[in-house]
């Protein structure tokens, strides 16, 4: 196989690179020895520029207020301690007027896997996927809508995963 040859590279690219055209300027400040282009006629060397401006002022971000989503977009939300807020903007008039409602806690159910069931009820329940599915099929055949389809195509779906969890 022969190799292709490119015509340019990052190396030998029409720009100058800066090695070629450096010289050695002394720094206006403390008199060090510093590389800068030939065209450079003064010169501040890195230490003295540290010396001279101020470090950079890093901002931590807020904390985020103990607060549920979306509270700033509601008309009027009443935090626990009393204080009242309208459209995320608090209203010191309202203070303790009003009585917060305690916050919901809402618990994930959880999912009952076809595959730890005993061998019988895997096989009932395998069956009876099974048939659900066969009438699927048959139902989208003789579907004429396009938004029945694809309602139909979405449960047939939903069936072959769950038939895909369940173990022989």
């Amino acid at each position: 196989m022969s190799r292709i040859k490119r015509k340019g590279s990052k190396s030998n690219s029409g720009a100058p690179s800066w090695g070629t055209n450096l010289k050695y300027v002394k720094c206006d400040t403390c008199d060090n020895q510093v590389r800068a282009s030939a065209t450079a006629v003064k010169i501040i060397c890195p230490s003295c520029v540290n010396k001279l401006v101020d470090p950079p002022s890093v901002s931590l971000p807020d904390p985020k207020p103990n607060m549920p989503k979306g509270w700033r977009n509601r008309k009027q939300y009443v935090h626990l301690d009393g204080s009242v807020y309208e459209y995320g903007v608090e209203n010191i008039d309202l203070f303790g007027t009003i009585q917060p409602k305690p916050p919901k806690i809402v618990k994930p159910k959880p999912k009952q896997s076809l595959s730890k069931l005993p061998v019988a009820e895997r096989s009932e329940a395998r069956t009876r996927l099974l048939n659900e599915l066969k009438f699927l099929r048959t139902e989208l055949q003789r579907a004429a809508n396009k938004t029945d389809q694809k309602k139909i195509t979405n449960k047939i779906t939903k069936v072959t995963k769950q038939l895909s969890t369940i173990k022989n």
